[in-house]
């Protein structure tokens, strides 16, 4: 199918340099202290969660969600789930019109990693609307519950590259390039 236009203007953009970049000037309180204290926050920056599968994670990130759109920061905010198990935020968040929801599952006939790296649009359709929102002069806050889609399509495509070239693929070139695209995703 086609992909969303907000998941083909984020692949368009480029990464800003660190002159283009904006001073952080605004705290984003968190409201989990340990969060607050350990790893402030700023408006502009990103965090990224890492833990085993169960330690917590996603309770994290959507008790963060919760305390941002209650005390409004931010005047957008978007999340991105592939876990049917994580309950929806509350409808009173919704109705206020600040939080749009994006739960995504892989597509039918298609299993393992195929059907994770098929979530890769929506992912960046979800980055494309908060840049939106970034552009417009408006603050966004965006939640990815998972990154996995992005890292499996990245290894797909190493494999595919390896199996079109028959020779396995410098390490540090791939690297680099790995680096690269995450460097977009969380700068």
């Amino acid at each position: 199918g086609a992909w969303p236009q907000t998941a083909v203007a984020c692949l368009r953009r480029t990464t800003p340099t660190q002159a283009e970049r904006a001073p952080l000037c605004h705290g984003l309180p968190t409201g989990v202290a340990a969060v607050d204290v350990l790893s402030p926050l700023g408006e502009g920056q990103s965090l990224l969660i890492c833990g085993a599968v169960g330690a917590g994670k996603s309770t994290l990130a959507r008790e963060v969600l919760e305390h941002v759109l209650t005390i409004r920061p931010a005047d957008k905010a978007m999340r991105f789930c592939t876990d049917p198990c994580v309950p929806l935020m509350g409808a009173a968040l919704h109705r206020a019109g600040t939080l749009s929801e994006l739960m995504v599952t892989g597509r039918g006939g298609i299993g393992g990693s195929e059907a994770l790296a098929s979530l890769v649009a929506p992912l960046f359709a979800a980055v494309g609307a908060a840049e939106a929102v970034r552009d417009s002069g408006e603050h966004a806050l965006l939640v990815l519950d998972t990154v996995g889609p992005l890292l499996r399509a990245w290894d797909l495509a190493a494999d595919w590259a390896e199996a079109e070239r028959g020779t396995p693929l410098v390490a540090e070139v791939s690297a680099t390039q790995r680096r690269a695209l995450f460097a977009g995703l969380f700068e």
